[in-house]
């Protein structure tokens, strides 16, 4: 059990700062849409590189990658009537996702 804790409280170090880079992400998008009026036109369909924010690496060594899709998709609820954005965070061997819809 000890054994069991121990590798929890290492993973911690980890796991938070993948939360963030995830959070990141996802207000990075967030800020381009609103802003830029980025991503109107992906789809499903559409060429991955105009509907994604590619892998970006924060100061601390986290990183985060950002795709964003329409309702149609199939994690992606078709009760939405604009996108999903999916933000997936790293650090090392840990990754931690956060999902939106709008």
């Amino acid at each position: 059990m000890l054994l069991g804790q121990l590798n929890i409280a290492r993973d911690v170090g980890k796991f938070i700062p993948a939360i963030y880079a995830a959070d990141a992400g996802i207000e990075r998008t967030l800020y381009k849409i609103r802003k830029n009026g980025d991503f109107v036109l992906c789809t499903t369909t559409g060429p991955p590189a105009d509907c994604e924010i590619q892998t970006t690496t924060m100061q601390n060594g986290a990183s985060y990658r950002v795709i964003i899709l329409d309702p149609s998709f199939e994690w992606c609820d078709g009760a939405v009537q604009n996108k999903c954005v999916r933000s997936i965070g790293n650090l090392g061997d840990t990754n931690r996702a956060l999902e939106i819809t709008f």
